[in-house]
């Protein structure tokens, strides 16, 4: 019995493990959802942290939670001179580094977006998925440099996808110029790609308790079978 159970854990744990894989391109998404941040406000328009969103296509609600108390809607070419496609609309940082938190209403299979930070150079974006338990999913780190004003769409994208569609929320990081000049800080994001959905709202950790404790029942009544 022991062992049945032993076993058991140890392929759950794998499957978590593989669950989750790097994406390279938006085109790698199946896009059933996205987020244009125009949907929040004009070009330079401030938002408190946290702000709520409603996607385009298949909706539900994203909850953005940035680095300071404000984040800023600039567009390229306009407001923001970088790397990503003209005309794109983007969620800025508002001149502070550290760590975005994008929560999902529904869980989703596959996220993406593309970043810059405010001060070119090279840097490293890291993305962690997150399922409805905060099990840390996985983490990978991307590497990036940027340039002004050439508007190419060169900016570096991000991205992963869960074979169990079980992405709850994503974190964003980029690590920090590091000028000790203050308006040298923050970075930027255009668009969310998304596919979804689990047709539920992301599992509370009761129900999910409830679920593993049922197929330690089930392995229960086959040993004694056996």
């Amino acid at each position: 019995m022991k062992k049945i159970l032993a076993l058991s854990g140890l392929a759950v744990l794998a499957c978590n493990a593989l669950a989750l894989t790097q994406l390279t391109s938006r085109a790698q998404i199946p896009v059933q959802s996205n987020v244009d941040w125009s949907t929040l406000g004009a070009d330079m328009s401030l938002h408190a942290d946290p702000s709520l969103v409603v996607t385009g296509g298949q909706p539900f609600n994203v909850q953005i939670d940035g680095p300071g108390n404000n984040m800023q809607v600039r567009k390229e070419g306009s407001s923001w001179y970088g790397n990503f496609a003209a005309g794109d609309n983007l969620l800025f940082t508002n001149f502070v580094d550290g760590t975005v938190r994008l929560n999902f209403s529904k869980t989703v299979s596959d996220f993406g977006t593309q970043i810059q930070r405010n001060h070119s150079g090279a840097a490293t974006i890291t993305i962690t998925a997150f399922d409805g338990l905060d099990t840390n999913l996985g983490s990978y780190n991307v590497a990036a440099t940027w340039g002004y004003g050439t508007e190419d769409n060169t900016a570096a994208f991000v991205g992963v996808h869960s074979s169990a569609s079980d992405i709850a929320y994503v974190t964003l990081f980029v690590t920090p110029a590091n000028t000790g000049y203050e308006f040298d800080q923050g970075w930027a994001m255009n668009q969310l790609s998304l596919a979804c959905c689990n047709t539920n709202p992301v599992p509370e950790p009761f129900t999910m308790g409830v679920l593993g404790l049922g197929s330690i029942v089930a392995l229960r009544r086959k040993a004694k079978k056996a």
